[in-house]
């Protein structure tokens, strides 16, 4: 067999399923889509601006997986990677989180509503973009809001004048026409509903910034309680930016 004989307990198997959900990256492209890869995998429990992609090199194009540093380190410095994923996902996932957040990164989710009257449009032109009516996105506080998010919000907010981009003639092009501007008015209502979002969900966080602050700062407190309000911070820079 794969495994020795009297190794396969639930002990080992909590511990692969640990290693594979804190160490393991998603690559679209590779069967199964989850890959451990050696070295690299060292980088995927650090928080950083690093990025990891699938590249096919040498005679042959032999898959390879690349990771690069994002922006300049000295030598001796530690690489981390930039995960798609929100500052309370990848505690939960991969238990990670910096007790010192100077990043923050928050998951939005973003739909066509099924009351909208071009929804079967829409939702045509979402799928031949690769996009459900349903859609997850992160906010960092490093970048300018996602372009993908972006346009499958000026598709979600077409109606009146401009919707006759959602004719069959356009089919083809529509997705690259919401890559920039529809319109003055197409455009304020997206940003308007990214505004609507962040300020809903900072109202949902129960705690204020001094709070927060203070029990992460104090040596004392629970690990636990240090981490949540470490993720918290994070998560409002991210919806305030």
């Amino acid at each position: 067999g794969v495994l020795p004989s009297g190794s396969f307990d639930l002990e080992a198997y909590s511990w692969a399923i640990g290693i594979v959900s804190s160490r393991g990256l998603t690559l679209p492209k590779v069967e199964g889509e989850t890959v451990l890869a050696p070295l690299v995998d060292l980088a995927m429990v650090r928080l950083g601006s690093g990025k990891v992609e699938l590249a096919y090199e040498g005679m042959f194009r032999e898959p390879r997986i690349k990771l690069s540093a994002g922006q300049g380190i000295s030598a001796g410095s530690s690489v981390g990677v930039e995960h798609q994923e929100s500052s309370s996902k990848l505690f939960a996932k991969r238990g990670l989180a910096s007790l010192a957040p100077e990043y923050g990164s928050y998951e939005v989710s973003f739909s066509v509503s099924p009351m909208d009257p071009f929804f079967d449009d829409k939702a045509d032109i979402l799928e031949q973009a690769g996009f459900s009516t349903d859609q997850d996105f992160v906010l960092t506080s490093e970048y300018y809001p996602d372009e993908e998010m972006m346009a499958f919000l000026r598709l979600v907010c077409i109606k009146g004048a401009d919707a006759f981009l959602l004719e069959s003639v356009f089919r083809n092009e529509v997705w690259d026409f919401m890559q920039l501007p529809v319109s003055q008015e197409n455009e304020k209502v997206m940003l308007e509903t990214i505004v609507g979002f962040c300020e809903g969900s900072l109202e949902e966080i129960a705690t204020e910034d001094a709070e927060d602050s203070k029990v992460l700062s104090d040596i004392e407190a629970p690990m636990r309680a240090r981490i949540a309000a470490s993720v918290r911070l994070s998560e409002k820079k991210a919806l305030r930016s």
